[in-house]
């Protein structure tokens, strides 16, 4: 997962707020206005990644994701911080979340994922760091609910972690990790662990 660094509101967003007064998310289908929410967020706060799987979205299809759902938190169906891009994967993900939400989710706008979780890279799998505690079980709930270990996914991240072990230059991994658009954290966590 992306620690996500959210920008202050954009103007495009403050003012359709100040103009149509929205009362729910259907009041934002009025014209591009999620459109170009989306594209803020992916060119600004997301570097183009889905925040969760870690998945290059900027050329391919997403939504607007609700941190805490819309549903369940209705005063913050707009809030800003409470907005990211995220992939369209039926097995992972915002869609496999859904509306669950429990203060147990680690959430990439307000906290760094990376501080509670790391990869198996034997399997591809992304673990908890600790082993017990409140850290661990923000982190196992988080990976459940949003499926990040899907087989697909754990798969993906093994075969690149063995291409990233034969880059042999730290330089390497940077430009890789720009040329790739794949795993931004994953390629930080090989590279921390051989150069330090």
């Amino acid at each position: 997962m992306i620690k996500v660094d959210k920008q202050d509101e954009p103007s495009f967003l403050t003012d359709f707020k100040k103009r149509k007064k929205p009362k729910s998310w259907i009041d934002y289908n009025d014209g591009d206005i999620k459109s170009k929410l989306k594209d803020f967020m992916l060119d600004n706060e997301q570097d183009g990644y889905c925040p969760y799987c870690e998945i290059y979205i900027k050329e391919i299809s997403s939504h607007i994701e609700h941190i805490k759902p819309k549903d369940i938190y209705p005063n913050e169906f707009d809030t800003h911080d409470n907005l990211i891009a995220c992939c369209m994967n039926k097995n992972t993900c915002g869609s496999i979340k859904g509306n669950r939400y429990d203060e147990k989710f680690i959430n990439p706008v307000i906290e760094n994922p990376m501080e509670y979780l790391e990869y198996d890279l034997s399997s591809g799998n992304i673990v908890p760091i600790y082993s017990s505690g409140e850290k661990y079980e923000k982190a196992r709930y988080t990976i459940d609910l949003l499926n990040l270990n899907y087989s697909k996914l754990s798969e993906a991240r093994k075969s690149f972690a063995i291409e990233l072990n034969n880059l042999f230059e730290e330089s390497d991994f940077d430009y890789y990790k720009e040329a790739t658009k794949r795993f931004p954290t994953l390629i930080d966590f090989i590279k921390e662990d051989i150069f330090g």
